[in-house]
């Protein structure tokens, strides 16, 4: 075997963060307990002779845990709903027994009475949105023919130079040049 490793001591803590202890009153000094006598050791029992399991219980209808009914529409406290729109309305039924309704089975006789009555109204929207669409294509139309006006009496107005001589193109600068427009 070899030499005995050196263990490096812990590092000093700095004056500063040293702290002193609180005195701790002596504790009392109690009775030494007594001792407890072991039972004398139970037979070993085979595992067939082993007791009979419990029935189990059935579920009761209310959580022992909460008290809740299992059914929220059954448990009777209504709170703020979780999604925050306080005017939705409270379920109370399922939606699918809220469609077996009688009113929302409608005879094929009822449904063709129902579109007759609604075809001259559909006439009418047809007829107005035709009037909508005119209008707008009238008017654009219109905005269309100003702005050709505007450019015809723009070149009318402007005061033109007519280049003669083509040699003064190729002296011209690009800031020149950009002015320049063919007529």
């Amino acid at each position: 075997m070899g030499r005995p490793r050196k263990v490096a001591a812990a590092p000093a803590a700095p004056a500063a963060a040293a702290v002193k202890p609180a005195p701790v009153a002596p504790a009392p000094v109690a009775a030494p307990a007594p001792v407890p006598v072991a039972a004398p050791a139970a037979p070993a029992v085979a595992p067939a002779e082993t007791a009979p399991a419990k029935p189990r219980k059935a579920k009761p209808a209310i959580d022992p845990r909460n008290n809740a009914a299992p059914n929220p529409l059954d448990a009777g406290v209504v709170g703020k709903a979780k999604s925050g729109r306080h005017w939705k309305t409270r379920q109370t039924q399922r939606a699918s027994a809220r469609m077996n309704v009688p009113s929302a089975r409608v005879g094929w006789a009822k449904l063709m009475e129902r579109k007759q009555e609604k075809l001259p109204m559909r006439e009418q929207e047809r007829q107005l949105q035709e009037q909508i669409d005119q209008a707008k294509q009238a008017e654009r139309e219109a905005r269309i023919a100003k702005q050709k006006r505007r450019a015809e009496n723009e070149r009318k107005s402007e005061v033109v130079q007519k280049i003669t001589n083509t040699s003064k193109i190729k002296r011209m600068s690009k800031a020149q040049l950009r002015t320049l427009s063919r007529r």
